[in-house]
């Protein structure tokens, strides 16, 4: 068995996140795996999640509400799909799921979805309790593969309270999004 682990937040993000020293050290790993740092000195604000694009272009999604690409290990300059207004950045909310759908082609088919906690009166006041998840899915521009075209934004659900699953907890609300071998997209709520 061979793999490998690939790091893509270091510094001063991880060290906040986790509270730890000023000091990082690559942890042990076993003889079968290496250590790849994504991105050296990116400067990432809380990464939560990654997804990958045929071809090995990454995309990094911050729990604040922005998602930026990654492209021969480099982080792009700017965001390609950023919501910080729409998403609740409180205790284990955010944005905190990321898939490329598994047809993405970059012509017919560009869609990327996104799954986060919504701030029910978009005032950047991150205290509220009651809040809901969305999930959505945007499709990369026609005409520039680094951003989105946010009027083709279609909400799968979460449109409003009544059509979005309820998080009444700052923890254990929604996670993640994977897609099955059958083209199913899986997504976890609750805890």
């Amino acid at each position: 068995m061979s793999g490998r682990l690939v790091v893509c937040a270091i510094g001063s993000a991880m060290l906040s996140m986790c509270a730890m020293s000023s000091a990082f050290a690559v942890p042990a790993l076993p003889p079968q795996f290496t250590w790849d740092e994504i991105a050296p000195g990116a400067g990432w604000i809380a990464p939560v999640g990654i997804a990958f694009f045929p071809g090995g272009r990454m995309l990094v999604a911050e729990k604040g509400g922005r998602v930026y690409t990654v492209t021969n290990n480099v982080k792009s300059a700017n965001a390609l799909w950023q919501m910080p207004n729409d998403v609740l950045d409180n205790g284990d909310r955010g944005l905190l799921g990321i898939a490329v759908d598994p047809r993405y082609n970059g012509t017919t088919n560009r869609w990327i979805y996104l799954m986060y906690t919504v701030d029910p009166d978009s005032n950047t006041n991150e205290t509220n309790d009651d809040a809901y998840a969305r999930l959505i899915r945007v499709q990369l521009s026609a005409t520039d593969s680094n951003t989105v075209d946010y009027s083709s934004r279609q909400v799968l659900f979460g449109q409003d309270w009544r059509r979005g699953p309820v998080s009444a907890s700052p923890s254990h609300t929604i996670g993640a999004l994977s897609w099955g071998t059958d083209g199913a997209l899986f997504v976890s709520i609750g805890g």
